[in-house]
């Protein structure tokens, strides 16, 4: 009776359509519920095409994407499972791009086997032959070809790659296949792990691939980068060790196991697209600056108490064309599926096609509403634009926009964005510049509209990288107040007076000394000077003081403090009591003289 209760309540949750997967802004979403589930989606890259393929109901199946279902036929029925497995689990598939009727397709299941198929027909396609690496035990978990574009070196342009895992050993490997023998090259070994996780590559051919730490383990993943050169220098040479991969995102980001990854070019900069059976959400990271955001946010994965996968069988475009653009009315769809499973109650399966909402079409016109009149060269900065009517009123509706800079530096960062056009704040934008100073415009463009608006110059500075001390105090006295300068410095040690660096917190803290620090201790500053105008040390001796600042090197003051007077009171050398930090220095005049006492009083006793 519980099952059957909890089962209800689980079909009633997932009853609205697309229940299991927020919509993202400025695209539709389309639910098709399945029978069971869908793995390896792979777009047709035949010309003209417009349907997918994928491992669903016992073999390879076409996605009808106009009528929204899956072929009755199958293009190709799964092998038998060799006992003891009780069935053959399917695991990667890649279609040619070059030769569009060409499949690769990898089963396992007591076995492990790569087929190539012709396709003859839309639901048709012979066996052109199939190689066994069970001998050697590679369970081929991953299959992609490489772009082949001019952007990628020559010896790795169209190949195609595999993940492999080497048996149970733990260790995992990229290779080569041969399209005609289909025997395994090693290329890059990947490393102690799992070789269960993705991978994918870019337009340059850097490859990505997901690290999951054990297979099915619900700790965190990583993802790792191995440079084209270096591929292809191991091309018909020792592979590339798993040293010369980077680390993109470390275990220590917590991110679930990592069950899809798609890097594309949009805009002209890179962005990496993946899973995770973390609430089987989707993110997106932009590759240059590291920042990764929300791309799509699911239900049903670890954290919300289901101990399976939530969202498994890979994400997948249906072009790598930049075309995928909120609010653009662009053509390239986003097939995403989903799956949950609790044990003992059931399972919930089901596919989602994400694709660009069309032009708002009330929009006319842009105008930044604020904007930075300088920027530190790579440090984030924000601006906010408004969508007007044709009655210059903001539209309080979803709209898309498009940012691009002019200049000899670089834009990078999340440039396409969409919000509500009430006041869109556009963040985490960083402007690189070479020689500097420099300055630029920005262009803000609506999606899929020839509707801009340009901003004023904006200068790029110097980033500040440093602390330093602007005439620092060598000696104080206890229970008297003291003041400190620090300044924001550049590479070059000159003080950065422009842009959000000029303007960031700068926070005292005590490294050593028998007293306490009192005061304001956290100071925001302004034109890159943050003064402390207010710090006070309650007992004599030798202290050292370090002021930080977040990223930045920080810088230490040493200094002696002597006994305070004989009153016992509080100086003020920084005006009265009713101004600036005027309650907090009341607190102190009447507590510090007692403070002060007592520490005499006990120093006597002992």
């Amino acid at each position: 009776m519980i099952r059957v209760i909890f089962w209800g309540a689980l079909c009633a949750l997932a009853a609205p359509l697309a229940a299991f997967y927020a919509q993202p802004e400025g695209y539709s979403r389309t639910e098709y519920p399945l029978a069971s589930g869908a793995s390896g989606i792979t777009w047709d890259p035949a010309t003209g095409a417009s349907d997918f393929y994928a491992h669903h109901n016992g073999g390879i199946r076409r996605f009808d994407t106009a009528g929204g279902v899956f072929a009755s036929s199958l293009l190709f029925l799964a092998p038998p499972s060799i006992p003891p497995s009780a069935f053959a689990s399917f695991d990667a598939m890649a279609i040619d791009p070059a030769a569009p009727d060409d499949f690769y397709v990898s089963y396992s299941g007591n076995f492990s086997r790569l087929y190539k198929l012709n396709r003859t027909g839309p639901d048709a396609a012979t066996v052109v032959s199939f190689l066994d690496y069970s001998a050697n035990g590679e369970y081929v978990y991953s299959l992609r070809f490489v772009p082949d574009l001019p952007t990628v070196p020559l010896a790795l342009r169209g190949q195609l790659l595999a993940a492999c895992a080497i048996g149970y050993s733990g260790v995992a490997k990229i290779y080569l296949v041969n399209r005609s023998t289909l025997a395994l090259t090693e290329l890059a070994d990947i490393g102690t792990t799992n070789g269960s996780g993705p991978f994918t590559l870019d337009h340059e051919g850097n490859l990505f691939c997901a690290v999951p730490p054990s297979f099915f383990g619900l700790t965190g993943a990583e993802i790792k980068r191995f440079a084209a050169v270096d591929l292809a220098a191991a091309v018909g040479s020792m592979p590339a060790p798993a040293s010369a991969a980077q680390t993109i995102i470390a275990a220590s980001a917590n991110l679930w196991n990592l069950t899809s990854l798609q890097a594309r070019l949009e805009q002209g900069q890179s962005y990496l697209y993946f899973g995770t059976y973390e609430h089987a959400s989707l993110f997106k990271m932009c590759l240059s600056t590291r920042e990764t955001r929300e791309f799509v946010q699911g239900f049903g994965g670890v954290s919300d108490g289901y101990s399976h996968f939530a969202q498994g069988g890979g994400l997948a475009f249906s072009s790598a064309a930049d075309t995928f653009w909120p609010f653009s009315g662009q053509t390239t769809t986003l097939a995403l599926p989903f799956s949950v499973y609790t044990p003992g109650y059931g399972s919930y399966f089901s596919l989602f096609l994400f694709r660009p909402l069309a032009v708002n079409a009330t929009v006319a016109s842009l105008a930044i509403v604020q904007q930075p009149t300088a920027v530190n060269s790579g440090v984030p900065f924000s601006l906010t634009v408004e969508a007007r009517n044709a009655g210059g009123i903001p539209v309080a509706v979803g709209v898309g926009v498009n940012l691009s800079a002019s200049g000899a530096g670089t834009l990078s960062g999340f440039t396409l964005t969409a919000g509500s056009g009430a006041g869109l704040l556009i963040e985490g934008l960083r402007y690189t510049a070479g020689a500097l100073p420099a300055s630029f415009t920005l262009t803000v463009a609506l999606n899929g509209a020839a509707i801009p608006v340009a901003s004023s110059s904006i200068a790029v500075v110097a980033p500040a990288t440093q602390l330093g001390m602007v005439a620092p105090p060598a000696a104080a006295q206890a229970i008297e107040f003291f003041s400190v300068t620090v300044e924001l410095r550049d590479a070059a040690g000159q003080r950065v007076q422009l842009g959000p660096d000029a303007a960031m917190t700068v926070t005292a803290a005590k490294v050593s000394g028998p007293g306490n620090l009192y005061g304001q201790t956290s100071k925001a500053a302004t034109s890159g000077l943050a003064g402390f105008g207010q710090l006070l040390l309650d007992a004599p001796g030798s202290y050292v003081l370090e002021f930080s600042a977040p990223g930045l090197a920080s810088v230490t003051l040493s200094l002696t403090v002597t006994a305070p007077a004989a009153s016992g009171g509080v100086r003020d050398s920084g005006g009265s009591c009713t101004t600036g930090e005027g309650s907090q220095k009341a607190l102190l005049v009447l507590l510090l003289p007692l403070l002060w006492l007592w520490r005499r009083r006990r120093s006597i006793v002992q």
